[in-house]
C-alpha cells in the first residue's frame, strides 16, 4: 500500500514542476549550464523515486512486527 495518497503525490508533483523549470534559470547565474531537458529528466527521475519510495516504504506498525 501507498505510503503517500493520491492528493499527496499531486502536492508532490505540483511543487516538483516549477522548480525543475527553474533550475537551469536559476544555475545559469553562477555559471551552470544545464539544458532543459536534462532538468525535466532530473525532475521525472525524481517524481520516479518519490513514487517508489511511497510504495517500497514499510509503515512503523509493520517494521514492529
Amino acid at each position: 500500500m501507498s505510503r503517500l495518497s493520491p492528493a499527496a503525490l499531486l502536492i508532490v508533483g505540483a511543487f516538483m514542476v516549477p522548480v525543475f523549470i527553474e533550475l537551469p534559470v536559476v544555475l545559469s547565474f553562477v555559471g551552470i549550464d544545464l539544458p532543459m531537458p536534462v532538468s525535466l529528466g532530473i525532475g521525472v527521475v525524481a517524481f520516479a523515486l518519490v513514487l517508489v519510495w511511497s510504495e517500497v516504504s514499510e509503515t512503523p506498525d509493520a517494521a514492529d512486527a
